[in-house]
This record gives C-alpha cells, structure tokens and sequence, in this order.
C-alpha cells in the first residue's frame, strides 16, 4: 500500500472487477502471446490511469504551494508586464497548472529539493512582531490609525502561464523580489501525496474508470471473441452489460474526488476553512 494507484491496482484485480474480465479487455483479445504485453497491472495503468484518471485529476486539482519570487529566474520586463521562468528544481520536478496570485503572504514554501516546508512569515507576521513589546494603548492606538488608511496592494493575481512553468505577471510597476508566487502545481505521477485516508476514494474512481473502459472497449466485441478467451459467454456479457452506467459514475465520482483531493491537500483545506469560518488566510 505505498501509494494509491498500487492500492487501487491491488484491490481491483483481487476484489473489484473478475479476473477473466480484466484478462479479456487487457491482455488476452490483443494477442495470443499475451503475456509478452506485461503485467495485468502495467496493462490497466498504461491504458485508464495515465492517459485518464491523472490526466482529470491535474484538470482538478493538484499541490498548492508558495514558492519565493527571489528564486525564479526573471525572463523579461516591460513597465507593467514581468515574465519569470520557475525552475524545476523548485517544483519537485512538477509542472505548473495554474499560477494562483503573486502575494507578500506565505504558506507552504516549496523547498530547493521539493519538499514542502511550512511558514508564518509574511506581512500580517511581521506587523505582529513590530507590536509585540508595545503597550495596549499603543498598539490600539496604532490599529485604530491602519483601520482608516488605504488597504495595501500586498497581493496581484494577474498571473497567466505562457508555458511550461513560465508565468507572465501583468499590471505590476515593480515586483518586489521579496514576493512569492502562489502555485497549482500537477499531481506526483505516483499519487504519493495523497494521505491513506483518501486510498479507497481514489480507489471508487479507478473502479468506475475500469469499468467504463471495459463497456466502451468490448461491449459490442463478436460472441467468437469471447468464446476464444475461454470464458461463459452469457455470464461475460452480463457482467459487461452491468456497467453501462460506468461513464456516468466516473463523472460523478470525479466531482466528489475534487473535494477529497482539496482536503488532502493543506494549503487549499486551509483556505477552505479559512472562508467559513473566517480569520487571516
């Protein structure tokens, strides 16, 4: 159970779907020698989880992280457009999907090996460290004075990915190197950011997907191709037959996966909570 994609693999071929099944769609109606195609495993990776389930998956949600503007490597400038390049190195080796906005505020900082470090440094931090040591009065007095000025541009989500982690920032005279860029990065290929909690959610979706690959793939196959991969054949039909509805289920199982990988994900689950129930992002 090292990650969920092998968890899902596992639970599929011994529980989810009869192995004759999975031998037909997958191995054995593409060749006589099928065991030359690999593993039943590769087989079903190669074919729904690479080119479907991550690739819907990064359409919904990936990593949210915080990476220093300072480490990026500037492209070009003009008076009111920057273009930066985020090296690699800073994303785990993971593209970017969706730049967030350019703020002062930091959360999760991408660290220069990829991992994920946790910080408060920021404005609203650095404000509060000026007033610890204050007396009450002054410090009321010194809020009272902030509540009637202008609210700071401490934030510009003006941001637009050109290509791969390249991100133009518009509308921005000066960007000031000590920003960061708030970051949607694409899922590990293995999942592995994913907590067990969430194993047998994304299990739910695998299944679905199988199924609807199965239906679409050998639901109107010749009776003769089932009866050469030596299986009943009224009994393979009506198993196929029954999940007829799996496309419908995929979809609706991607949209409840949205929210588990949202929760999973601690910057978004952060944010999230942050909304409704109120207080400082």
């Amino acid at each position: 159970m090292s990650n969920p994609i092998n968890y899902s693999l596992n639970q599929l071929t011994r529980f989810g779907i009869p192995k004759a099944i999975l031998d037909i769609a997958f191995l054995s109606r593409f060749s006589a020698n099928y065991r030359n195609l690999g593993s039943l495993h590769d087989r079903i990776r190669e074919e729904v989880i690479n080119p479907r389930i991550i690739v819907d998956c990064n359409l919904l949600h990936g990593t949210e992280v915080t990476i220093p503007l300072a480490h990026c490597e500037k492209l070009s400038w003009t008076y009111y457009e920057t273009v930066y390049r985020v090296p690699m190195e800073l994303t785990g080796g993971r593209k970017i999907i969706s730049p967030l906005e350019l703020t002062a505020a930091s959360g999760a900082v991408m660290t220069s090996d990829g991992s994920m470090s946790a910080t408060t440094a920021g404005l609203y931090s650095s404000n509060m460290a000026a007033f610890s040591g204050m007396g009450a009065n002054v410090s009321a007095a010194r809020q009272m004075v902030n509540s009637v000025m202008p609210i700071p541009n401490v934030s510009n989500a003006l941001l637009y990915l050109l290509g791969d982690n390249t991100i133009l920032i518009k509308d921005a005279v000066i960007v000031p190197a000590t920003m960061h860029l708030r970051l949607v990065l694409e899922n590990d290929s293995n999942f592995n950011h994913i907590q067990p909690a969430w194993y047998r959610d994304f299990y739910d979706l695998v299944l679905v997907a199988v199924q609807a690959y199965i239906y679409n793939l050998i639901v109107i196959e010749q009776d003769s191709a089932f009866i050469a991969s030596g299986g009943e054949l009224n009994r393979v039909r009506d198993i196929v037959e029954s999940y007829a509805d799996a496309e419908q289920r995929y979809k609706e199982q991607l949209d409840f996966w949205y929210k588990c990988a949202m929760l999973n994900d601690p910057e978004s689950s952060r944010g999230h909570y942050q909304i409704h129930s109120g207080g400082l992002y």
